[in-house]
């Protein structure tokens, strides 16, 4: 995990990267995005859930 600094307008704001999860999305989404655009498939349960970060029983964004 890391921690990364922002300023908006101002205001500083934590961000934490899970450098696990962001390499799990990777590796999967491409699949998906291919599934969905190429061969015009629709996109199953799981991949709505991944693509809107709903899974692993941790709410909307993932965390």
């Amino acid at each position: 995990m890391a921690i990364a600094l922002q300023m908006h307008g101002g205001n500083v704001a934590l961000k934490f990267l899970f450098y696990h999860d962001m390499n799990f999305r990777l590796k999967k989404l491409i699949r998906v995005y291919k599934e969905i655009y190429e061969y015009d498939y629709e996109p199953t349960e799981r991949s709505v859930k991944l693509l809107l970060r709903k899974y692993k029983g941790r709410g909307e964004r993932g965390y």
